[in-house]
This record gives structure tokens, C-alpha cells and sequence, in this order.
């Protein structure tokens, strides 16, 4: 299945969440990033598609990023399986 994960920080937090990703970020088992990880520019805010077995895979690989960022997870489908379902 696969996932639109958007997240956001306080500006105030912006040079830790930039420390954080650069130093510290580990790809989770059980996700497999689809679309590499983006930043909306001036917005405190990125977004990746993954895709994983289940949304509970999504929260436990965000679960260490919950202190400085808030998450919003959508499933989605590629247009052509939408068209078909």
C-alpha cells in the first residue's frame, strides 16, 4: 500500500529538524521510500510517498520524529488503479 506522508515543524525547531535529517535519519524496515523525501520551500512543511504492508508500519517509523514534527498520513493509489477500482 502506498502512503502520503506530509510533515511539519515550528520554525523554531527548523535547525534541529535539518540536524536531525542529515545526521540521524534511518529508513525504517517495513517502508520503502517511492518518492524521495521533499521540502516545501518556506513552508516548514516536506513530504514523501512510501509504501508499506499497513499505516501502523508509517507510525512506528515516525514514532522518533514525533518530539519535534506533527504528521498527516494519507493512503493513496496511482491514478490508473483509481480508474479501476
Amino acid at each position: 500500500m502506498r502512503f502520503l506522508v506530509v510533515w511539519g515543524w515550528d520554525p523554531a525547531n527548523a535547525r534541529e529538524v535539518s540536524r536531525r535529517f542529515a545526521e540521524e535519519f534511518n529508513p525504517s524496515e517495513g517502508v520503502r521510500f517511492i518518492y524521495p523525501v521533499s521540502t516545501l520551500i518556506g513552508a516548514n512543511r516536506g513530504f514523501t510517498v512510501i509504501e508499506a504492508e499497513s499505516e501502523a508500519d508509517i507510525h512506528r517509523a515516525v514514532r522518533d520524529w514525533l518530539d519535534l514534527c506533527t504528521f498527516d498520513i494519507y493512503p493513496i493509489m496511482k491514478s490508473e488503479e483509481a480508474v479501476k477500482a
